[in-house]
């Protein structure tokens, strides 16, 4: 950026399987017997927090609000949330403020008193590799039944002191007030706990029960029937239907179920419901999480989106208020064109199509739901569609570039290449020197009979990537067909070097060689 060159970003193109680390799995140590002895076991297989994903680093972070620190973790593969469900204990969490703000606390040294220890922390927003940590800092308190004594080491140079303060408790401690302010924890309402994974919507799209026009979908594992037992809807579930007509409930059957208990379930379910027998494409809705879908395992999901997982079995008091929370909660648009794009990546283009339009009908200023649309629009082959979509998006946001260049690219493919030449120069004033851009806008202005300009677009385009075959090979051949043929053997010779393998360049500038020779 410092030397005006354009960014781009290296793996955008890059579609990686496997593990950059060989399937490490991440692990933690823990020390069963507190401050009193250092022993330290590697436990993480026991906590289930050994995952073999590519991760980058772990935040300790109140989700949930309940006073107990939870873990997110950030890996090549996505975002993780791991909820801490130890037994409660007492904690302390503290807030510094100087004048209005936590910047003037920054660097703060505080020692916290309870039962006789102290614990000792410091302000701080980054803790290990890529980690902005939250600003409160969490103390444990074990049994302790308040806070006997905090002390403040304050960057401006003040100590001050704050004693016989609560317990389980936000406490506020403002530089230069000599009381705190304390404070519930704000806490997540209801009893349902988030478990998403950021492979939700990948696995979403490999297989997806009906539920068009549905405001949720639920999925349960069912137990497998005792034999001579039919398959029914559970009546915990039946009750929620009545509940929630608007939702759609997908019973998943155990791989072994006979088939003849599958037909006969699917004959009697009542409206609403369908039952679905388990292999690897519902296997997939555990979204590679460590632990497996067992019987009663509950999945809720809204608009391709995993809400909730519940890996274990599921009371009607949780699902409901949830479901009542879904009900009325308009789809938010941008997720849509973000689920929309991993459909399109899968070429599911009737599914992206669906949801680009959606999020456009929402929110007709997203131009990137209207260009979005275009490109589902031309993998179906719609052309005229597509490019109408693209010039949505342009309305919507005349400073979008990829809905000027995919413009510009339709009707270049339609053969309309003086028509393409303003939208592929539109992106240019918006883009700077984007050598994909230029090479788009010459080749158009090639055929629409405007070598001067392609030639200009072509060598602009050399210069702002040098090491770009394509720009010194089209620059070249059109330098030839001027009649400049030692312009076009300099050109020519650079996309050799960059590329031996390019047979046409090289076929290329032997011809040029030859005509600058005067060897017709």
């Amino acid at each position: 950026m410092e030397r005006g060159e354009p960014t781009r970003d290296v793996n955008a193109d890059v579609d990686i399987e496997g593990s950059f680390s060989g399937y490490q799995r991440d692990r933690v140590f823990y020390n069963p017997d507190g401050p009193a002895e250092r022993r330290y076991f590697e436990a993480g297989w026991l906590f289930g927090l050994d995952g073999e994903h590519d991760g980058r680093c772990t935040v300790p972070v109140d989700v949930d609000g309940d006073g107990d620190l939870d873990l997110a973790l950030l890996s090549l593969q996505g975002l993780r949330l791991f909820e801490n469900r130890a037994a409660p204990a007492r904690f302390a969490r503290l807030r510094l403020m100087s004048g209005r703000s936590f910047a003037g606390a920054l660097g703060a040294i505080v020692r916290l008193t309870a039962a006789g220890m102290t614990h000792s922390d410091h302000a701080k927003v980054l803790d290990g590799f890529q980690s902005q940590v939250p600003t409160d800092l969490h103390f444990g308190l074990g049994e302790a039944d308040d806070v006997e004594r905090v002390r403040v080491e304050w960057p401006s140079g003040a100590v001050e002191v704050w004693e016989d303060l609560p317990a389980d408790r936000l406490i506020v401690l403002t530089e230069g007030e000599s009381e705190a302010r304390v404070e519930e924890l704000p806490r997540w309402p209801g009893v349902a706990r988030a478990r998403r994974e950021a492979t939700a919507e990948q696995a979403w799209a490999a297989w997806s029960p009906d539920d068009d026009g549905a405001a949720a979908a639920v999925v349960r594992w069912v137990r497998a029937p005792k034999a001579g037992e039919p398959l029914t809807v559970p009546e915990d579930l039946a009750a929620l239907a009545r509940e929630f007509p608007e939702v759609s409930w997908t019973l998943v059957m155990p791989a072994g179920t006979e088939p003849a208990a599958c037909e006969r379930a699917r004959e009697t379910a009542p409206v609403g419901f369908a039952f679905v027998l388990a292999d690897e494409r519902t296997r997939a809705l555990t979204f590679g999480h460590s632990q497996v879908a067992v019987p009663d395992s509950t999945f809720v999901l809204r608009g391709g989106s995993l809400r909730r997982a519940f890996y274990r079995p599921t009371k009607p008091e949780e699902l409901a208020p949830l479901l009542a929370s879904l009900r009325d909660e308009d789809p938010y648009p941008q997720l849509l064109v973000w689920t929309a794009r991993r459909r399109l990546e899968a070429d599911l283009f009737e599914e992206s199509l669906a949801l680009f339009e959606e999020a456009a009908a929402l929110d007709g200023s997203l131009a990137t739901a209207h260009e979005g649309a275009g490109r589902a629009l031309l993998g179906l082959g719609r052309t005229a569609e597509a490019e109408a979509a693209y010039l949505a998006a342009v309305a919507a946001d005349g400073d979008y570039a990829p809905g000027h260049v995919n413009l510009g690219i339709v009707r270049t493919q339609a053969g309309r290449f003086a028509e393409a030449l303003a939208p592929l120069w539109e992106a240019l004033r918006i883009q700077g020197e984007y050598a994909p851009t230029l090479l788009a806008f010459g080749e158009a202005a090639v055929h629409a009979g405007r070598p001067t300009e392609a030639l200009d677009a072509f060598l602009r385009a050399a210069r702002s990537e040098p090491e770009n075959t394509a720009a010194h090979l089209l620059a070249g051949k059109l330098l030839g067909q001027l009649g400049r043929y030692d312009q076009a053997c300099e050109s020519l010779q650079r996309a050799v070097e960059l590329d031996p393998e390019n047979e046409e360049a090289r076929k290329a500038l032997e011809l040029s060689t030859r005509l600058a020779a005067g060897d017709g």
